[in-house]
């Protein structure tokens, strides 16, 4: 007996919880259809307007008057709002609203009987100036006839200060904001040459070596001579033979090895062994 009453309670529970779910459920619904047709009531409101290039403010006024929303901004936001011109008959209140803020830097959210300005937000994404000058690298290999690099070589852009110098292997890496343009190519005995350059060209440079005698300067113990007038006898020591000589000062390591010249030491003191040296008297 006791089980079957416990079972028909059970029973009974169950339905008034189905049925208390259901009403529930009912009243949700016709609580947002209500909210639904208050909102279309509220934004169907028919609002007539005829302004030329009138201030914000008395546009807003004007729409407060014809509707149940007041207008939230701040002064400073009205003051940089563009004169509105809007000509409409018994036109909904959103579409009046979007065409008073279709040339403006702000919009609007409404919030129960508020319309409340706000400021647009713009966001710049991967934004190109494309009026401004492009980087372009421009490179190459500098080499002689053989083919060997001429490490050292100059690379200048021509009309412009950015040079750059070729590594050990010849390579050079120069910067450009030109698409082409002119290269002015230099180094010690071979001539100098100027080669036009293009977007995304590897160049391949062969410089010439420099066959004129004429010009070319000699270096000699007193000071410098032009090769063609150059009528005495010219010595050299390689540095790599100065190199060999376990002497701390160059001036003794040159004695003995090029004719002509004597050198010769008044003192043996440390730090004062330089050699004075004599070129043929």
């Amino acid at each position: 007996m006791k089980l079957i009453i416990h079972y028909q309670f059970s029973l009974e529970h169950r339905k008034f919880l189905r049925k208390s779910f259901l009403i529930m459920k009912l009243l949700v619904f016709f609580l947002a259809i209500n909210c639904l047709q208050l909102c279309a009531e509220g934004y169907g409101q028919k609002i007539t307007l005829s302004v030329q290039n009138a201030p914000v403010q008395q546009v807003f006024k004007q729409i407060e008057k014809q509707s149940d929303y007041s207008f939230i901004y701040a002064r400073e936001q009205v003051a940089k709002m563009n004169p509105v011109n809007v000509n409409v008959v018994q036109a909904d209140l959103i579409t009046v609203l979007n065409l008073v803020f279709k040339q403006q830097g702000f919009t609007y959210t409404i919030s129960g009987n508020n319309i409340v300005i706000k400021e647009k937000v713009f966001f710049a994404i991967n934004k190109i100036d494309y009026h401004a000058p492009l980087s372009y690298d421009v490179s190459g290999k500098i080499t002689d006839a053989d083919g060997t690099p001429l490490a050292g070589a100059t690379i200048k852009l021509e009309g412009s200060k950015t040079t750059a110098v070729a590594d050990q292997n010849g390579s050079f890496t120069l910067p450009s904001k030109a698409i082409n343009g002119i290269l002015e190519i230099s180094f010690v005995g071979y001539e100098t040459m100027e080669i036009t350059f293009s977007q995304g060209k590897n160049l391949a440079v062969v410089l010439k070596r420099n066959e004129t005698k004429a010009e070319e300067v000699v270096v000699v113990g007193y000071g410098t001579q032009k090769k063609a007038t150059l009528s005495g006898s010219v010595s050299t020591v390689k540095g790599n033979d100065i190199a060999s000589v376990p002497v701390a000062n160059v001036t003794n390591m040159l004695a003995g090895r090029v004719p002509g010249l004597i050198a010769y030491s008044n003192s043996s003191e440390p730090g004062n062994d330089k050699a004075n040296l004599l070129i043929r008297g």
